[in-house]
């Protein structure tokens, strides 16, 4: 079985987006600054566990190296 990896950016952070492509199983790179949420402490505070816990589905790149790769 080969694993997908997918591009992730959106709202609601914590909720929405890391839980849909995690739950999907995909590899998830989530690009740095291209995230939000309504409650800046809960957004920090949910991002640590998740990039603990799942390090082998996620991965955390910034903006600048995203576009970088994007135009090859």
């Amino acid at each position: 079985m080969s694993t997908c990896s997918a591009y992730a950016a959106g709202g609601e952070t914590d909720v929405c987006v890391m839980a849909t492509t995690i739950d999907l199983g995909y590899r998830v790179i989530r690009v740095e600054d291209a995230f939000c949420s309504n409650d800046d402490q809960t957004f920090d505070a949910s991002l640590e566990p998740l990039r603990n816990r799942l390090s082998v589905q996620l991965e955390v790149i910034a903006t600048d190296d995203f576009l970088q790769q994007a135009r090859g």
